[in-house]
């Protein structure tokens, strides 16, 4: 791990679809980047938040159950946004 590197667990270069679900919104997200402890997610335009708020997000590779990971928000800019993974 470099000096720079903050990420706990390595990272995956993989890609799934999801949504996530903060108090009564739902988004339709991408998630990338996946690790033990977290994943970042293009955020959807309008997505209003703040670090530490916890949502439910919910990823899926196709047809069928959904896994459900409660999750924190750990940093955001425009078009991204970093989950930590909570109760892992």
């Amino acid at each position: 791990m470099s000096f720079f590197e903050r990420r706990g667990s390595p990272r995956l270069p993989a890609q799934s679809q999801g949504f996530v679900l903060s108090g009564t919104t739902a988004l339709a997200v991408s998630g990338e980047d996946f690790s033990r402890g977290g994943c970042r997610l293009l955020r959807p335009r309008g997505w209003d938040l703040n670090i530490g708020d916890v949502l439910m997000f919910y990823v899926f590779s196709g047809p069928g159950p959904a896994m459900s990971i409660e999750a924190r928000v750990a940093w955001f800019r425009e078009d991204y946004v970093g989950l930590e993974f909570l109760n892992r």
